[in-house]
């Protein structure tokens, strides 16, 4: 959305809202960039063999639906609809539940010519040799959102790339002018330096040698580069909630492969935690159906935000030698 400034504002008021509203631009796209980029994270293997859009169920799962694979009166195994109910001995979080869920339990998206007379989840109390559906769910436990996630490390970035914008302005205004408030001339001339009008008109009024003061704040432009480490180091987090690999540590003398890795352990597990929730419910329909369906994460999607780790981490720091991974 264009933001229309009034150009009869105070220079420093509009800058204000330019950076208010540089933080809350990147806090929109960055938080959208990554809800569009969720439901590729995990791919299906062997999806040939059943007639289901894992895209599309991705995309529901990840806004919190509990979605229902099973068989239809053409004998297609495909989404019939999502689950309205938790209570079942196969959702994790229902500990001492005998309960499986059936037919009432399913708010159908299929037509009813499509429907079966009946439907039974199906589930390892009789070793999976009846029931006709089963259940995907994002996660096994679900005790935080993704969104919650996102909401929050998207907030500490945000802080992060302020800081930098700020600087930047901070290292292009290097003059103080000294004047009474509201001084329109005073005004007018920093405006036109700001600008960087070439020729600037003044008062007679006006001394420069008694109202401008050069300051030395070169200096700032030296958080640049820590500014930009920790805003790595803060995707790094949030990927690695997300179950992506990415760099454990980030430093300017490159990091090594031991380091690199030295996260993968916890990234492995927050990896398990959407997968487990997918792969519990397939496991049923595969010992059901006799099909070979597995969910795993999509090594492209992955290997791309990993080769731009290490082309930003190259950028931040000194060249490594061959035993660096960088």
């Amino acid at each position: 959305m264009h933001i229309s400034l009034p150009i009869d504002k105070e220079l420093n008021k509009t800058l204000k809202e330019k950076v208010v509203h540089h933080r809350e631009r990147f806090k929109n796209l960055f938080k959208a960039r990554y809800l569009e980029m969720l439901p590729s994270l995990i791919k299906y293997k062997n999806a040939h063999e059943v007639s289901v859009d894992f895209m599309k169920v991705e995309v529901a799962l990840r806004n919190g639906y509990d979605v229902v694979i099973g068989e239809t009166k053409n004998r297609n195994i495909q989404v019939i609809g999502y689950a309205t109910s938790k209570l079942t001995s196969n959702n994790p979080e229902d500990l001492w539940s005998t309960k499986r869920l059936r037919h009432g339990d399913i708010k159908f998206i299929i037509p009813d010519y499509l429907k079966l007379d009946y439907y039974s989840e199906i589930s390892h109390q009789d070793e999976c040799t009846t029931g006709n559906f089963t259940v995907l769910r994002n996660k096994t436990l679900n005790y935080v959102s993704d969104y919650n996630i996102l909401d929050h490390y998207v907030d500490e970035l945000a802080e992060i790339v302020l800081s930098r914008y700020s600087i930047s302005m901070q290292v292009k205004v290097t003059t103080l002018f000294l004047g009474e408030p509201n001084d329109e001339t005073l005004l007018q001339i920093i405006s036109d330096i700001y600008n960087g009008n070439p020729y600037i008109p003044a008062s007679l009024l006006f001394d420069p040698e008694e109202q401008i003061y050069h300051m030395n704040n070169e200096h700032v432009a030296q958080n640049f580069q820590e500014l930009k480490r920790e805003y790595q180091n803060k995707i790094s987090e949030l990927n690695n909630m997300l179950g992506l690999n990415s760099l454990a540590v980030e430093k300017a003398s490159g990091v090594s492969d031991t380091e690199a890795k030295s996260n993968r352990a916890y990234t492995t597990s927050n990896a398990n935690i959407y997968l487990d929730g997918r792969n519990n419910g397939l496991e049923k329909l595969n010992k059901r159906y006799r099909l070979k369906l597995e969910a795993m994460y999509n090594d492209d999607v992955v290997s791309e935000l990993q080769e731009l780790e290490k082309v930003e981490d190259k950028k931040g720091g000194e060249p490594s030698n061959d035993n660096d991974t960088v």
